[in-house]
């Protein structure tokens, strides 16, 4: 009588461990609104990088992206406890995705003009901690031949590129007013620019020929007329 093969371990693989700030990159889509080479410090002193990304509902862009962001959520959920599982039921949702729309509350639409854009929100602080101490935290940026574009070029919405984040799934959590929140954020890593449209650059003015007129001297100081007799 033949002996029988024996089973090992091995024959049964382990379960792949979950790691979060899974690293993705996106398809070609299309700025709504970037703040990839200065910073927005309008709600943080210390400045946020961000770009909200677009791509048509249904294109390969926007489902690629979608379903990287759920089957990252998916695997979260199967790290986490029965109570925190629970939990999700009562949890507000944010998979970083939704329809895009204007400052009036209109959906943005696709060139075609019926087709709506689905936004995407990767965001970075400026500067993050390093042991005890904070560094800066800027996003690479690069052209079309892998030039690094420097911080005084203006990328304004309808720019085109591609951007690298990772995703972080969280949740579910607390915040402000007992709301329950979980899902996924988008940490904005860098970005390929491959055509740009230039930003708001600020109101145009004209040299002031008056002669009472305020003028800064080169080491900063107040020049003539600083205001000092109203």
């Amino acid at each position: 009588m033949k002996a029988q093969p024996t089973k090992t371990k091995a024959e049964t693989p382990d379960p792949v461990e979950f790691k979060n700030y899974k690293r993705v990159y996106t398809k070609r889509g299309v700025a709504q609104f970037a703040n990839l080479l200065e910073p927005n410090r309008r709600h943080n002193a210390s400045g946020v990088f961000s770009v909200v990304l677009m791509f048509p509902e249904g294109s390969e862009g926007h489902v690629e992206l979608a379903e990287a962001i759920e089957a990252h959520f998916e695997a979260y959920k199967e790290t986490l406890s029965k109570a925190d599982l629970a939990g999700l039921s009562k949890a507000t949702l944010n998979l970083a995705s939704k329809p895009a729309v204007n400052k009036d509350g209109s959906p943005v639409l696709a060139p075609d003009g019926t087709t709506p854009m689905i936004a995407f929100n990767f965001k970075a602080d400026a500067m993050r901690k390093r042991g005890d101490t904070l560094v800066p935290n800027r996003p690479k940026v690069v052209d079309a031949k892998m030039n690094v574009v420097p911080a005084a070029v203006s990328v304004g919405r309808g720019s085109e590129l591609i951007v690298s984040g990772q995703m972080n799934a969280y949740g579910p959590a607390k915040v402000d007013g007992g709301k329950v929140i979980a899902g996924v954020s988008l940490a904005l890593d860098g970005a390929q620019l491959l055509k740009r449209v230039e930003g708001f650059s600020g109101p145009e003015f004209q040299s002031y020929d008056g002669d009472d007129g305020f003028v800064v001297t080169e080491d900063g100081a107040p020049g003539q007329d600083d205001g000092s007799a109203y």
